[in-house]
């Protein structure tokens, strides 16, 4: 700081406001503000972080070939603050994977975070039991130098899809909400969204996350190195330490963080090849383009559904789809002011979702999505809503069956809470906490109810 005081003293000297001199205190104020700069500048040094995936510990040579890429990590990036798995540790989930996986992992001094994916729980005995108790947290979340990690979940017990369950959106947004207005998100997990239908409520998180500065998603599952944007996020997929269909085994990224962004590595150890990406930006660009609003003409699923994408300036639209309810993806005409309509031959009536994918002129595609419903018309051309009873909202997702019994309803939800409802009201009339996700279908009978929970215990 010596040139920097030098400076401050030539100008202390030399500065006036006409014939008198400049102010001591704005001197002292000037000197808080150069140093709350310099802070800010600290706040964002340059460091180093590494994803690696599907790891696979129990198939053939795994367990050599992730040694082999720590190691790798330390020769090629030495300064690295960090490494994130973002799952499938292991092919299986059993405990003695895991385990293994664990003691490879804490032969490197550098730390590690991981993400479960399909493979450490669809098959695993303990559910997500084993992976709670042997690895660590399903969810967690951290800050480093101005960016905020939140590593997710989509794992489904006995599925190969993903899914974010409703209790961890909650979270995320709870998250996201609460960053400051510098700080970025950089958020990790499983399978890729928005691509090969991986994630069955991807739309849901795309529509979550684009009010939010998150400008990187990393995931695993593909074994390859794909890269793709939707809202200004950049999806990236981090390759494999065990095997890759395109790359070879013992592929992995990094990521050089600076404060003019984030610059992507591809590293392949297998035939020693390295590469570096294009930047993305830490701050993810605003969007001029805001959500959807609909208007049916005919509500009975026979009819026009007019639309129009809110935006504050002139949408130039070069290409633009529709899909309804995951179905078959067809062509769209935009006008500049947001405005489409489209044709609904023979919708059911019922709830439905729309979603809107274009990509603007600046090659950027957008995403937007609108839950809408249909009704029947009754003989005199009238609206008829869907008759629903009762919505049941629960904090958490449901693979479990529920059963009625009178007017009791009983249900398993995956928080692992056992839950009783009265069908009539509504009204929750108590639950019952177990130690892990229930899946399996209450079984009811002569007053009394019995419910399995994947803690290994039998409830009644």
């Amino acid at each position: 700081m010596r040139g920097y005081s030098e400076r401050f003293r030539t100008a202390w000297r030399g500065r006036r406001f006409g014939s008198r001199p400049l102010p001591r205190l704005l001197f002292v104020v000037f000197l808080l503000a150069l140093c709350s700069g310099a802070e800010a500048l600290h706040a964002q040094t340059t460091f180093t972080f590494v994803q690696i995936t599907d790891t696979h510990i129990g198939v053939s040579e795994a367990d050599r070939k992730l040694r082999q890429t720590l190691t790798d990590i330390q020769k090629t990036f030495p300064d690295t603050a960090f490494i994130i798995n973002t799952g499938d540790l292991t092919e299986i989930g059993t405990r003695d994977e895991l385990t293994t996986y664990m003691s490879i992992i804490r032969e490197t001094t550098i730390p590690v975070y991981n993400v479960p994916g399909n493979h450490d729980v669809r098959w695993s005995e303990t559910g997500k039991g084993g992976f709670r108790e042997i690895v660590g947290p399903t969810y967690q979340q951290f800050d480093y130098e101005n960016l905020r990690f939140i590593l997710l979940d989509t794992s489904m017990l006995c599925e190969h899809h993903g899914h974010f369950d409703q209790m961890q959106l909650e979270r995320l947004e709870t998250a996201l909400q609460s960053m400051p207005t510098s700080m970025s998100a950089v958020l990790c997990f499983h399978h890729p969204p928005l691509i090969s239908g991986n994630v069955d409520n991807d739309f849901d998180f795309a529509e979550l996350i684009r009010r939010y500065n998150v400008p990187l998603v990393l995931v695993g599952h593909g074994h390859n190195f794909t890269r793709y944007h939707y809202n200004g996020t950049t999806y990236v997929l981090g390759g494999s330490t065990s095997y890759a269909y395109v790359l070879g085994d013992r592929a992995y990224r990094a990521f050089q963080v600076s404060p003019d962004g984030i610059l992507p590595y591809k590293r392949v150890v297998k035939t020693d090849r390295l590469t570096s990406e294009s930047m993305i930006p830490r701050t993810r660009a605003p969007s001029y383009y805001g959500e959807i609003t609909l208007s049916a003409s005919h509500k009975d699923g026979n009819g026009r559904i007019r639309g129009r994408i809110a935006t504050t300036a002139p949408l130039r639209v070069k290409s633009a789809t529709y899909q309804f309810d995951r179905g078959r993806r067809l062509p769209l005409e935009v006008s500049p002011s947001g405005k489409f309509e489209i044709l609904v031959p023979g919708m059911a009536p019922g709830y439905h979702q729309l979603n809107v994918m274009f990509v603007d002129d600046k090659k950027t595609t957008h995403l937007r999505v609108a839950n809408f419903r249909t009704d029947l018309l009754d003989k005199d051309g009238r609206p008829q809503p869907p008759t629903i009873r009762r919505i049941f909202t629960l904090p958490s997702g449901i693979q479990s069956s529920p059963v009625v019994d009178g007017r009791l309803l009983f249900i398993g939800c995956n928080d692992g809470a056992f839950r009783a409802f009265d069908v009539v009201s509504g009204e929750l009339l108590w639950q019952q906490q177990t130690g892990a996700e229930i899946i399996s279908t209450p079984a009811v009978s002569e007053g009394r109810v019995v419910v399995g929970s994947n803690d290994g215990y039998v409830y009644c």
